[in-house]
């Protein structure tokens, strides 16, 4: 189920799909009911691709900051036993190490 509080959107759309069925039974309140969930539908899965973006912005900014701080830094680092690899014990490194 969507959550109608994730996008102001949702909450316009939902409230017209209420407003529509408030005006009684008929086949053309009907289809526009369905036309109106259609577009509730797109809606939601193209705010879920939006949501998706930004988390991918949003980590691709955290990395290049990292990379960013590592280059400049790279000599206060100890990378004995570290298997660069792994992204998430580096990270940890390179947080724990801009805390010195």
């Amino acid at each position: 189920m969507t959550r109608l509080d994730r996008d102001p959107l949702l909450r316009a759309i939902y409230d017209a799909t209420q407003a529509v069925e408030a005006c009684g039974a008929s086949e053309a309140l009907t289809a526009a009911v369905m036309a109106v969930t259609a577009i509730y539908q797109h809606a939601d899965r193209v705010l879920d691709e939006r949501d998706e973006a930004i988390r991918r912005a949003e980590t691709e900014a955290r990395c290049a900051a990292r990379y960013r701080w590592l280059k400049i830094n790279a000599r206060r680092i100890d990378f004995a036993g570290l298997c660069v690899s792994d992204g998430a014990q580096l990270d940890a490194r390179i947080d724990a190490a801009r805390k010195d």
